[in-house]
């Protein structure tokens, strides 16, 4: 249970009265309407200074000294304010990815193309040819050529075309291409051309040479497939 809390101003007040009840008991002066008590009685001057000398030494000793008394006075609580700790998240946002995808390529290409004086094996290419070379071997990659598309392939020295294929597409639209172009009695000296088209559109020309100054022109001719020989 709290005590009777006294604070400053209440001290002294009590001192006061004490003081004044203690000249009230030694002078006897204060009239009787106001204590209600007759003053000319020895006994209740003494009482009366008794008690006002009690209330100064217990006025004074609380002044003194608090803490002898600590449930008769009201201190206020020092308030010490502590920052309230405070956890900070920082929060990275992620957006989604801004790279942009890779179109897929869904025109027709060729790639890996090679020209070997013997079976291609990814090690053997080379784009020069002896004098009275008599076959050369060819090979590449292909993707996304459409069923049923027009393809032509030629094979030119100049300006001249040797042979010429022009067919429907009847093979897979992505796979892996070997040819051979031979001639017995040597292919002709001179910078030849190798090109496909798709659809009237070149998707590949690449160029190979025959060293040499052997003239041999004997041309295929044209055909209306994909492959074929001179009969």
């Amino acid at each position: 249970m709290a005590g009777i809390q006294l604070q400053g101003s209440e001290l002294v007040a009590i001192l006061t009265i004490g003081v004044v009840l203690l000249l009230v008991g030694l002078i006897g002066k204060v009239k009787a309407q106001i204590l209600e008590v007759g003053t000319d009685n020895k006994l209740v001057r003494f009482i009366v200074g008794i008690l006002g000398l009690m209330l100064m030494i217990f006025s004074i000793i609380l002044m003194i000294d608090p803490s002898l008394f600590p449930q008769l006075l009201e201190t206020t609580p020092v308030v010490t304010t502590q920052p309230v700790p405070t956890t900070i998240t920082q929060v990275t946002q992620t957006s989604p990815s801004l790279v942009p995808s890779e179109t897929p390529n869904l025109q027709p290409y060729i790639f890996g193309f090679e020209t070997c004086a013997t079976q291609c094996s990814g090690q053997n290419s080379t784009s020069t040819f002896p004098e009275k070379t008599t076959i050369i071997y060819l090979t590449m990659q292909y993707q996304n050529i459409p069923l049923n598309a027009n393809v032509t392939r030629t094979e030119s020295l100049g300006n001249a075309v040797w042979v010429e294929y022009d067919c429907s597409w009847p093979y897979a639209s992505s796979g892996v291409l070997n040819y051979t172009f031979t001639d017995p009695a040597g292919i002709a000296s001179g910078i030849w051309t190798f090109a496909i088209t798709v659809n009237g559109n070149v998707i590949l020309q690449k160029s190979f040479t025959v060293l040499g100054t052997w003239a041999n022109w004997d041309p295929i001719g044209s055909f209306n497939t994909c492959t074929g020989a001179k009969k």
